[in-house]
């Protein structure tokens, strides 16, 4: 009861998309498990798996209202290069649970593959303020800022993402490359390409 009241009360929170998972867990407890099997496939599989994954994650996302399963679908689109398919079940995911900050992650990730660098970026800031300070989070905004041609405003990110995550390795990676930021192909590209590897 008290999970619905969440989702009633803020449901555009990351609170309410939490509660829609953890709603479905009490339900359907093998439904939830299935879900998280699919989105790790979604991840994981290989590449000649995927179509299967993600008419998979399709249906469970379908029979029990799931964002987490159009989560999945959508991993599994984007790394098959669908990318105007993951974008679509992106957004069906956000009309179930627009507080979802993965899946607005997702978003970003796939919106810049789409050419839509404003898009991207609006959809990285709304996962920062619903996820807080994340090393995912901030090395997505910090993406989308060099999408839409804002380096200083992504070296100053990802300056404060090491402050806060000195030892996570993808931060790491994204600073190693700024060092770089003088070589023929630019610091910008050199982000975008290690920021890909954030994306999952």
């Amino acid at each position: 009861m008290r999970l619905i009241q969440i989702e009633r009360a803020v449901p555009a929170s990351a609170a309410a998309a939490e509660a829609q998972v953890a709603r479905l867990g009490i339900d359907d407890a093998a439904a939830q498990l299935e879900i998280e099997s699919v989105l790790r496939a979604a991840v994981g599989a290989s590449l000649e798996s995927l179509a299967d994954v993600a008419a998979r994650a399709r249906r469970l996302a379908t029979v029990h209202g799931a964002w987490s399963g159009w989560l999945a679908a959508a991993v599994a689109e984007r790394r098959r290069g669908r990318l105007a398919a993951a974008r679509g079940a992106l957004q069906v995911a956000l009309e179930a649970a627009p507080g979802a900050t993965p899946v607005h992650l997702e978003m970003a990730g796939v919106l810049v593959a789409l050419d839509d660098a404003s898009g991207a970026l609006s959809h990285a800031e709304r996962a920062l303020a619903l996820g807080g300070d994340t090393p995912r989070a901030l090395g997505t905004l910090a993406g989308a800022l060099v999408a839409v041609g804002r380096e200083v405003q992504a070296r100053e990110v990802l300056s404060r993402a090491l402050r806060i995550h000195p030892y996570d390795e993808e931060l790491q990676a994204l600073a190693a490359r700024q060092g770089e930021q003088r070589a023929p192909i630019g610091w910008g590209w050199r982000l975008r390409e290690v920021w890909s590897r954030l994306k999952g």
